[in-house]
């Protein structure tokens, strides 16, 4: 089976380091015939990634890179895209590099999806951590987007904006995002909605730092992701 891990990356630094050292980690205790290939998509980055400290992994690394700052669903259709049409990937796997998310959980989401004959999981991190670890103000707008999204798409998950995702060859073929920045991920419920995917959720963990709160949404950000809905989906405009 061919996985695609598909990362988009905008100005990270050392986070994303870190993250794909703990990649590599993964894969050389992942014991599975799996064929892994990583699809990096730096977004506009100030400063080009380089994989120079990667070199002695087994881990096939493409990297690819947006000349300017597009946003988050813009890096990843560009990485899925690449994987359907060059690598020819059965499985995708879509993860933030901002080192939130554990490469450790990636078989979970590949179990999940394969055993239970899925076109796609959520990650859901509220299956594997206490809800008050959430910071409040965090907790609050992923509770106000759970609502919203099952209003607009009707597709019932219980973590709302998280970018860890596995979807089979089916799933992939389908999703053709139109919003460039956060609002994709909203986008990939009226995906599977539209096109009756049968979709489930998996336990995935996330790491909270200072760090990386920073760099992750604002409050200001959640009203823009809702603009952007709103416009799409209620006004069929788009970008």
């Amino acid at each position: 089976m061919k996985v695609a891990v598909v990362i988009p990356t905008y100005n990270e630094g050392s986070r994303f380091d870190v993250f794909l050292q703990r990649l590599v980690e993964w894969y050389a205790t992942n014991k599975t015939s799996w064929s892994i290939s990583v699809v990096v998509v730096d977004d506009g980055s100030a400063k080009p990634i380089h994989f120079n400290v990667l070199n002695a992994s087994d881990i096939d690394f493409y990297l690819l890179r947006h000349r300017v700052n597009l946003g988050q669903g813009a890096a990843l259709q560009t990485g899925i895209s690449y994987a359907r049409l060059h690598l020819d990937s059965d499985v995708f796997v879509t993860m933030d590099g901002d080192g939130q998310h554990d490469p450790y959980d990636i078989p979970v989401m590949i179990t999940k999806l394969v055993d239970d004959h899925l076109d796609i999981v959520f990650g859901n991190r509220f299956l594997t951590m206490d809800h008050g670890k959430v910071p409040t103000m965090r907790k609050a707008l992923l509770t106000a987007a759970i609502w919203f999204e099952r209003l607009i798409t009707g597709v019932k998950v219980a973590d709302a904006h998280n970018g860890f995702r596995c979807f089979n060859r089916r799933c992939a073929d389908a999703v053709h995002l139109r919003q460039n920045r956060m609002a994709h991920a909203t986008e990939f419920k009226q995906i599977v909605a539209r096109h009756k995917l049968q979709y489930g959720e998996a336990p995935i963990h996330i790491t909270y730092t200072q760090d990386s709160l920073r760099k992750g949404q604002s409050n200001v950000d959640g009203l823009v992701v809702v603009k952007d809905l709103l416009r799409v989906y209620l006004f069929n405009s788009s970008d």
